[in-house]
């Protein structure tokens, strides 16, 4: 059961056998011999079981877990959503559904080597890689690559094949595991399996479609609880009547719905933190992060329902785990918010029968460790940008890149010899080049200009096409100082900078401290950036004057520029 402190419900961990779970300790009260649904579950959970513990597909077999740890825990959820007169309640029927919908929603992301075989060589599979053409062209290079390889070369070659149709395999199974018709097929093995033909039965009347019905729910948005099929019936029945048992299957795929979106901790992440890490699109062989290093990354430790919110408690070691973090429980609030939303607009009778007790609020409370989280990333005036791209062409040659991060640091310096009232201050840029222990090349632009206070990386350095030195604040600066001249006119382009340095470099790194800033910031930040329009990884820096450091590193081809 849960631990009640001071009105605060902390979520245990999942019992180790899901037959301790509150919902499936209903269902074995319930149970009698005429409707033999305990010895029914039984049967099913013996076969689900290792089911559902079949390899998954892809790049996201070492992440998302989707196995009988997911499962049982989506039982356990149930428990602590569900308030004890409603779990009391419940007919045998609706526990049932809600324990192998549990199992079975996300079975179709398994699959046998049998199946795996069929796949690969099914014209639907065939067709659908037409769709994911990264896929498709790397596929094809592969594989014409192994017409003249040698014996190293051959092995490498069928490796990232083999990779490659994984990342098909998991792309084709994500879009078809929630269908109709992947669900049949795998009621038709599990009941092949089990040699029952009366697994997905009570009292001889089949809830096979029902079943499927709530599975399928867990894709869908939340409206679709509330859809009509025909005049006068609901999609989701609240009052279903199968082998003289009732079900309000609304109420158990919100309980499906709202326990998967839930289930949220280091041993099973969502799908967004993937997208945020960018390894959803990793297709090469070996650019997986392995499930050491995200466990590294990221904790989410524990989940408590308070009065009026659920907390969501985390460590995070990159702050894209930690914007990701937060990102996710907006979604998980959207989903509480929209589903319990329809629960409420049924009839007063069933409304105050089938209640689901969860706050609409979700807060992350994340610690972070080895940075300063700041919601930074590369944003694009998009106005200003197409301008200068469609006028003056100007991604001619790589070397732009480079030329840009040079005239920042002149305009820096220039910025401070009109603002500086140090005579003796000495303008200085340098560049270098250096090798890390990758063997991986950098460039280095390095100057004791102007620098940055945090206001000005975040509305001006990060926002490609605004230009700090057109803004008022650097205007009003330059007229309260003795020093300035008339009209001060940088020779860099307005924030292109940034975007010509991904050009050539797959990491931008920057470490500023600011000498003039209005809001007294003088702290020394560095920030590092993996991609056009990932979050910025932002920490403190021992940097002492002002100025500004940047550091590319080079793409691989074009380390000999």
């Amino acid at each position: 059961m849960s631990a009640r402190v001071e009105g605060v419900t902390i979520i245990p961990a999942a019992p180790a056998d899901p037959r301790r779970c509150a919902i499936y300790e209903v269902l074995l009260r319930k149970s009698t011999p005429e409707n033999g649904a305990a010895e029914r579950v039984g049967a099913f959970l013996g076969v689900a079981v290792p089911a559902v513990d079949l390899t998954i597909a892809g790049p996201f077999k070492e992440y998302t877990l989707h196995n009988r740890d997911h499962s049982k825990k989506l039982l356990h959820l149930a428990d602590q959503i569900i308030p004890a007169a409603t779990m009391d309640s419940l007919s045998v029927l609706e526990c049932l559904l809600i324990i192998y919908a549990a199992y079975l929603h996300d079975m179709g992301l398994s699959f046998t080597s049998v199946e795996r075989s069929r796949i690969l060589s099914s014209e639907d599979f065939l067709e659908s890689l037409q769709r994911w053409p990264e896929i498709w062209d790397a596929l094809t290079r592969a594989r014409g690559r192994l017409q003249f390889a040698s014996e190293k070369e051959r092995l490498q070659a069928e490796t990232e094949i083999y990779q490659l149709q994984e990342a098909a395999l998991s792309a084709y199974l994500r879009s078809q595991h929630a269908s109709p018709g992947r669900y049949r097929e795998l009621i038709e093995r599990l009941k092949s399996v089990s040699s029952r033909s009366d697994l997905f039965q009570i009292r001889a009347v089949s809830f096979e479609e029902p079943l499927i019905d709530i599975c399928v729910s867990h894709n869908l948005a939340p409206g679709a609880l509330a859809e009509v099929k025909e005049l006068y019936e609901e999609r989701y029945a609240r009052d279903l009547a199968i082998g003289g048992e009732q079900a309000n299957l609304q109420f158990c795929a919100a309980v499906l719905r709202l326990t998967d979106i839930m289930d949220f901790d280091r041993e099973r992440t969502p799908k967004i933190l993937f997208d945020s890490l960018g390894i959803a699109s990793r297709v090469v062989p070996g650019a997986e992060v392995s499930i050491y290093e995200w466990q590294k990354h990221m904790s989410v430790h524990s989940i408590s329902i308070e009065q009026d919110e659920i907390v969501v408690s985390a460590e995070s070691r990159h702050p894209v785990i930690e914007k990701a973090i937060k990102d996710f429980c907006q979604i998980i609030e959207r989903e509480i918010r929209d589903t319990l939303g329809v629960l409420r607009r049924n009839s007063p009778q069933v409304a105050a029968k089938y209640v689901i007790d969860l706050p609409a609020s979700v807060r992350a409370k994340v610690r972070a460790v080895g940075y300063l989280f700041k919601e930074m990333s590369l944003e694009l005036n998009q106005a200003a940008i197409s301008s200068l791209l469609m006028g003056e062409g100007l991604y001619s040659h790589p070397a732009v890149a480079i030329r840009e991060l040079i005239q920042n640091a002149l305009d820096a310096c220039a910025a401070r010899l009109e603002l500086e009232t140090d005579s003796n201050y000495q303008p200085h840029i340098s560049v270098a080049l250096a090798t890390d222990a990758a063997k991986r090349h950098w460039i280095e632009v390095n100057d004791n200009g102007i620098g940055m206070d945090e206001h000005v990386l975040t509305e001006y350095f990060l926002k490609l096409g605004n230009s700090y030195y057109e803004c008022h604040e650097f205007k009003r600066l330059l007229s309260q100082s003795p020093r300035a001249s008339k009209e001060f006119i940088p020779i860099s382009r307005f924030g292109v900078g940034l975007v010509s340095t991904f050009m050539i470099a797959d990491v931008l790194e920057v470490e500023t401290r600011g000498g003039y800033s209005p809001r007294n910031d003088t702290a020394a930040r560095s920030i590092r950036i993996e991609r056009l329009g990932a979050l910025a990884f932002v920490t403190s820096s021992d940097r002492r004057g002002a100025g500004t450091t940047v550091r590319v590193r080079l793409s691989l081809k074009f380390e000999s520029i």
